[in-house]
């Protein structure tokens, strides 16, 4: 009976020790109401919301999110990296992921509570393996789409106008570049495009008024 007994103990203790020490893997979590479930079970990868980067380096860098409650998890490679803290539930459905510093590096667009296209930009940093807000584009702080030639377009649309707002990275120097505003003139029922282009202080200066389309 000892030998059972000591046996067992034997068994409980390295089961303790296998246990301690390992590192945080998200594919060990799962997305819950309030809270993450620690598990050694692999669950659905839909639990984890991932992302490949289109990294500019020799080494492949993967850019992953778990939500955690009120709390958005950033990793890398499958590392932990930080906790983003947003005092309310984030929508999984409303966070975009997207090169947003067009550097070659996956960053995260996480939209305030009860909005869908207003939020905070965090941009990923190679060299420190972090993350950051943007001052650039936190001051928008509006989700954007990005064209295939590095241009970021805000939509600012209302009711009367259809209005666009284009920027452009410079090195780490975000640049308004230019804006579009189309609208019927109630003269002639028919719709305009004034055309502006910013100057290098951020002026924007009347380029075109493309008259009727």
């Amino acid at each position: 009976m000892k030998k059972i007994f000591l046996i067992i103990s034997l068994v409980c203790t390295a089961l303790a020790v296998t246990g301690c020490g390992q590192e945080r893997n998200p594919s060990e979590y799962i997305k819950t109401e309030n809270f993450t479930i620690f598990s050694s079970v692999a669950y659905p990868e839909v639990e984890m919301v991932n992302a490949d980067s289109g990294a500019v380096s020799a080494e492949s860098t993967a850019f992953s999110y778990s939500l955690n409650g009120t709390s958005v998890e950033l990793y890398i490679n499958n590392q932990f990296v930080t906790t983003v803290e947003c005092h309310y539930n984030p929508k999984a459905d409303y966070i975009i992921i997207d090169d947003f510093n067009c550097d070659g590096f996956k960053d995260i667009f996480i939209p305030f509570e009860n909005e869908r296209n207003y939020g905070e930009y965090y941009c990923y940093l190679p060299e420190s393996n972090e993350f950051q807000k943007n001052r650039y584009l936190s001051a928008i702080g509006q989700i954007m789409t990005i064209s295939d030639d590095k241009i970021l377009t805000q939509d600012m649309s209302d009711t009367m106008i259809e209005r666009y707002i284009y920027y452009q990275w410079d090195g780490d120097v975000l640049h308004t570049i230019r804006k579009t505003e189309t609208y019927v003139i109630s003269v002639d029922g028919e719709k305009h495009t004034d055309i502006y282009e910013y100057d290098e202080n951020g002026t924007p200066h009347l380029k075109l008024d493309s008259g009727n389309e």
